[in-house]
């Protein structure tokens, strides 16, 4: 998570968000979302059912990993 990342940072977590946004040009939740859509054509292509790549990739179905694929 964003507080997670932060308290291993030593930063709070506005200050995380706002010096992330500044070095990266996005949020961290939106660097997260696009990374875990990276991984989805590497598992479909090794022949997992798309549900379980929602499943392990955190999505909370596969209707929300389709809408992110698709928004990305």
């Amino acid at each position: 998570t964003v507080a997670q990342a932060a308290a291993r940072a030593g930063l709070q977590r506005r200050q995380f968000e706002r010096d992330f946004r500044r070095l990266f040009c996005t949020s961290p939740k939106r660097y997260a979302t696009v990374a875990r859509v990276q991984q989805v054509p590497q598992l479909a292509w090794q022949g997992m059912p798309l549900a379980r790549i929602a499943v392990e990739l955190g999505f909370a179905d596969q209707a929300h990993m389709t809408r992110s694929v698709t928004e990305v």
